[in-house]
């Protein structure tokens, strides 16, 4: 029974995101599970966790007004024996209807392919997929109860949801030196704003 116990412990650290084990083996995954989903891409969030996990600014915020209200703010992190680096971008575009957004990327100098399939299977919906000199992966969802659901296919509905904050874009791009991921949120905007 206590054998059993100790192979059931050790399934679960390297199985559960955020566990030691799980960040040595799906490293970009497990960080970004860390700095960009815990957080909800919140700005003051993310910095928090930034600051916790002894990340030294690389960029401080950057803004501009051209062509869209936007700013950047980017960290150097080491994180699972890995140098990784962690942007934060935040946009407010005016227009009918207003469009605003938080995005949260985690960079990985190294190929994880751990992590790749981690995060697929974590949606659980299927990607767009660009392919160039570098693969892209697109991932629409929602957010419902907690756990992440497809996005409706359908504009309006797409649009509805979008501005009342429901939905969440994954970006993947997998390059010959590395990977990144990119968190982005489109909060709910105020309408007028």
């Amino acid at each position: 029974m206590r054998r059993l116990g100790c192979i059931l412990a050790l399934a679960v650290a390297v199985s559960v995101p955020g566990s030691e084990a799980f960040a040595k083996d799906a490293p970009l995954f497990s960080a970004l599970q860390a700095f960009c989903v815990q957080t909800g891409a919140k700005p003051a969030a993310v910095k928090a966790a930034m600051e916790a996990a002894g990340g030294v600014l690389d960029t401080p915020t950057t803004s501009t007004s051209f062509p869209i209200p936007m700013s950047i703010t980017v960290w150097k992190v080491g994180y699972a024996g890995r140098a990784m680096r962690v942007t934060l971008g935040v946009q407010r575009a005016p227009g009918h209807p207003p469009l605003a957004s938080e995005s949260c990327t985690v960079e990985d100098f190294a190929r994880d392919k751990a992590s790749v399939a981690a995060m697929a299977n974590w949606l659980g919906v299927r990607p767009t997929v660009f392919r160039d000199e570098v693969t892209t992966d697109c991932f629409l969802f929602e957010y419902v109860g907690g756990q992440p659901r497809v996005a409706p296919s359908d504009e309006v509905t797409f649009v509805r949801d979008r501005a009342e904050g429901r939905v969440w874009q994954l970006t993947l791009i997998q390059s010959g030196n590395g990977e990144s991921a990119q968190l982005m949120h489109f909060p709910a905007v105020a309408k007028g704003r």
